[in-house]
Parts: C-alpha cells; structure tokens; sequence
C-alpha cells in the first residue's frame, strides 16, 4: 500500500494527514501501535513516536477523557463512562488502568517517563489507583531502581461485560 509513495518530501503535517486517512481502522483496533509504527518506519515514513501515538489516540478516541481524569480529584471514582470498553484488546482483569509515572533512574540521575498498567477487578478512585502504583515501586521484591516523582492517572480500559467491586 505504501510502496508507491514518496515520503522523502512530506511535511509532519502531510505524514500525519497520510497515517491517519490510510490505515484502517481495524488496523488501528486490532494490530499494536508499536507492530504499525515499525511497519511505517520499514515503508522509509519516519515520524517521532510521540507524534504517532497522538495520532493513535486521536483515530480510535482514546485521549477522550484523559483531561477529565487527569484533573479527577483524588477521593473520586473514575466514572464508567469515563472507561473504555476495549472488545480487541485481551485483559487479562475486567480493568487495566493506565498510567504515566515519571520517575529518576537511581544510577544515572537521568529524569524519564513511562507508561505503566495494572489490571485489576477493583472500581479505585483516583488515588487508590496512582497510590497503586506508587507503591510498587517501593517493595522490595520489585528491585526498582527508580525514584518515583509523580503518578497521573491517564486512562481506564475495561472489558465489555466487566464488573468492577468496591
């Protein structure tokens, strides 16, 4: 599909126009964005990663709510409204909450931030959700060897027919 065109002269507008009007969207439902973008790189389209996966969100309405439970005081729950029903992505509990943890490698000093998810049956609220994963990195059987500087919950997927308890 993509062998009879030339990248070499498309703005970061036109790459992003091109992506998100040529991969199906049960390309984007289906396949892995890590398995989209190494396919995109082999087509010779380079994009930063952050720049696909916003365009990522942005066809199958991930970000949606991302702001409003980013912003979720932290004794709420996280509205079932506010999840998203995921039919093409096998969890492994009825949620999986999705997480940014930006933390500081022990060794080297160096500040990053990552993605992390846990899945659970459980229906947290914000801060049982990022206290979650805070502690995580505390235990001594995970061996961290970061410093956690902040936790934001981004994100929940849930399956379709899950139940979450209290």
């Amino acid at each position: 599909m993509a062998a009879e065109w030339d990248f070499s002269q498309f703005t970061s507008e036109q790459k992003r126009s091109w992506i998100s009007q040529n991969i199906s969207r049960d390309a984007w439902e289906t396949e892995s964005g890590a398995a989209i973008l190494r396919e995109l790189q082999e087509w010779g389209l380079g994009i930063r990663e952050g720049d696909f996966y916003s365009i990522r969100r942005e066809v199958l309405g991930l970000g949606y709510y991302e702001e409003q439970i980013r912003n979720l005081r932290p004794e709420s729950l996280v509205p079932r409204g506010w999840m998203r029903s995921r039919e093409h992505v096998d969890l492994t509990c009825n949620a999986q909450y999705r997480y940014q943890v930006r933390v500081i490698d022990n060794d080297t000093g160096e500040e990053s931030e990552i993605v992390r998810a846990i899945a659970v049956d459980r229906h947290w609220t914000k801060e049982e959700a990022e206290d979650f994963i805070r502690n995580l990195y505390v235990m001594p059987e995970a061996k961290s060897n970061y410093t956690v500087q902040d936790v934001e919950l981004f994100e929940v997927w849930t399956k379709p027919e899950g139940i979450l308890t209290r």
